[in-house]
Parts: C-alpha cells; sequence; structure tokens
C-alpha cells in the first residue's frame, strides 16, 4: 500500500502489480531538492538517485498519466516515456526492420526511445520528399536551331514543403556541375531565380533544381536547352538543288522522327533534306499510304550547309517529277 502524501506525492512499494515508483512531475523524480508537506512540515523527498535507478526502471508520473522508463542508460537524458501509460509509448529496444512495407525501407531501425506513435505514422503516412513546381526558362526549354544565339537564360522554380523542412536548395548547371545558386535560408519553402548570361548557339545544356529536407529526403527537376540541325523541307525550282535553294525551305527543328509535310506549289519538285546523321527514311508515303519512295532521287552527294558559323553534312531527296501530294517520311 502506498503513502498518500498531501501533495500529491505517492511514493509505492508496489504500484500496479510492478516495483514502479510515482511522482508528480518528470521534475520531481529527477531534480534534487524536491520537498513533500506532510502534516504541515516540509519533508525532503529522495530523487530517483543513481543509486537506485537501474536501465528498464519504471516510474509512473501522475501529470502525463503515464510510465516512463530508464532506456539505454540511466542518465535523466535516458528516461523516457514508456508503453506502459495511457497517453503512448516508446520502443524499448531496437527494432530493426527486415522487409520494405508500408513506407518503411528493409534495414531501417528504430532506435530505443522512439515513439510507437511516430512508427505507425510513418507507416501508415510515409514522409514526403520536397516537390519542385514550375521549373521554368525563358528562352523555354527545348529544341532550338544550330546558328541562332541565345544570350542569357532565366531560370525560375518554386520548393514546396512537403513533410519535413528544407534544408537545401541549389539550381545546377548539370552540364558543367556548377552550382549556379544555392539556398538554405526557405525552410518553408520559396522561390528561386537565376540568369545565366552564358550565351549558346550550340551544344547541349541541361539546367537542374535540387532540394533536400531536413531528414535527407531529396527531389530533382532538370530543363535542357539543345541545338539541333533542322530537317529541310519544301518545293524545289530544280531536280538538282544547291544549299542555298535548301535553306530557303521550311526549317522542322527537331530530332530525328517521321513526320508528314503537304506539298502544293504546281510545276516544283517535292524535296527534302536531312542532316547526315539521320540517314535516310526507310519508308516515304503518299497520302493513300502507299510507298513512293523509289519515285524520290537521293542526290549522289551529300552537301553542306551553312548555320550561322556552323555547317552539317545534308542527305537531299527530289521527288523526279514535278508534283504536289502529302507525303510522310518515315525514320
Amino acid at each position: 500500500m502506498g503513502i498518500k502524501l498531501t501533495d500529491g506525492l505517492t511514493v509505492n512499494s508496489q504500484a500496479q502489480g510492478d516495483d514502479r515508483f510515482s511522482f508528480p512531475t518528470v521534475k520531481a523524480a529527477l531534480e534534487d531538492g524536491w520537498t513533500a508537506t506532510i502534516a504541515g512540515i516540509p519533508v525532503a523527498i529522495g530523487r530517483l538517485s543513481m543509486g537506485r535507478r537501474y536501465e528498464g526502471l519504471a516510474v509512473w508520473i501522475q501529470e502525463e498519466n503515464k510510465q516512463y522508463r530508464f532506456i539505454g542508460g540511466i542518465t535523466n537524458d535516458h528516461f523516457i516515456p514508456d508503453v506502459g501509460g495511457s497517453g503512448g509509448g516508446v520502443l524499448t529496444e531496437a527494432l530493426t526492420a527486415t522487409v520494405s512495407a508500408f513506407g518503411i525501407k528493409a534495414g531501417e531501425t528504430f532506435s530505443p526511445g522512439t515513439d510507437t506513435a511516430d512508427v505507425l505514422k510513418q507507416m501508415l503516412s510515409p514522409a514526403q520528399a520536397p516537390a519542385i513546381s514550375a521549373f521554368a526558362c525563358t528562352p523555354p526549354f527545348g529544341l532550338y536551331e544550330v546558328g541562332e544565339t541565345l544570350s542569357t537564360f532565366r531560370l525560375s522554380a518554386t520548393v514546396v514543403k512537403k513533410t519535413n523542412p528544407i534544408a537545401l536548395a541549389e539550381m545546377v548547371n548539370a552540364s558543367t556541375g556548377t552550382v549556379l545558386l544555392s539556398d538554405d535560408t526557405i525552410p518553408s519553402g520559396g522561390e528561386l531565380t537565376y540568369i545565366d548570361s552564358e550565351g549558346m548557339s550550340s551544344g547541349l545544356r541541361t539546367y537542374r533544381v535540387d532540394s533536400e529536407d531536413s531528414k535527407g529526403l531529396k527531389t530533382s527537376h532538370a530543363g535542357s536547352i539543345e541545338f539541333v540541325y533542322p530537317a529541310l523541307v519544301g518545293s524545289v525550282a530544280s531536280p538538282s538543288p544547291a544549299a542555298a535553294n535548301l535553306l530557303v525551305l521550311q526549317h522542322l527543328v527537331m530530332k530525328k522522327a517521321s513526320f508528314t509535310h503537304a506539298y502544293t506549289q504546281e510545276g516544283q519538285y517535292m524535296g527534302a533534306a536531312f542532316p547526315a546523321s539521320w540517314g535516310v527514311p526507310i519508308a516515304i508515303r503518299d497520302q493513300n499510304g502507299f510507298d513512293i519512295s523509289r519515285n524520290f532521287n537521293l542526290l549522289p552527294i551529300q552537301i553542306a550547309v551553312l548555320f550561322g558559323a556552323h555547317s552539317e553534312q545534308y542527305n537531299v531527296l527530289v521527288y523526279r517529277n514535278q508534283s504536289t501530294a502529302t507525303v510522310t517520311f518515315d525514320f
């Protein structure tokens, strides 16, 4: 039977079937100099001295209606809530996941003292990595014709906090590995902007936004500016056009892919020129789906076409007769 003190402290020789002690607060259990009043007389109450502690010792804290234990040691910082209290509990020993499930990866270990509610939350509501939205560039990410000069690139993105505060956000030239902008001052998320004044007229450049939260969860988004040699397509006056005649045709700024073109000019030859790296079409079909490849002549030599300061070899195809049609070039 416990001794009931006037201010609420009860020292139990045995409580709820074990040898737990009971204190009104955690401070009362751990600190020196705490007293109770018995019959109007202040009485010094011994704390849980080091000599009275042992790992696993259970203590009832009345204010929280919760049991505490010494877990992983017997100093004050090891005095943590235990599963014995109605207010929740903690793991009393390390727990390692053996399989990946419910957002927890195999091998992940929860240390003694981890709140069981946190484990359950991680299972049912796994932490989400930061999000990156509206990553944009002016001029826009995409394909451009070799020889066109782009002088500056204005980058912008929004970093969105999900589960944990944002620890770091960066804008990177991924093609060179150069960090253009680094910001560790937006824990709640925010806007990133950067102007890159290194112009270009050929090649490929990829920009990336990286975001990492306080728990190490990461997200990245990327966008690229790429210069390509275009396909040249349209009607020509000669069955053997020169490079200058090709440059006035429609420029299709695209990578190697099938496409369709409508030839409408009477008294002209249907022509098309492709970067040599494309090869030649595997089929050329008219609007009825018939393969008319044999009616196109492949010029016997490749033609060097100049785009600004850049030159590229082109394969040139011209229809044998003056004609109009809607033609699909299959690659």
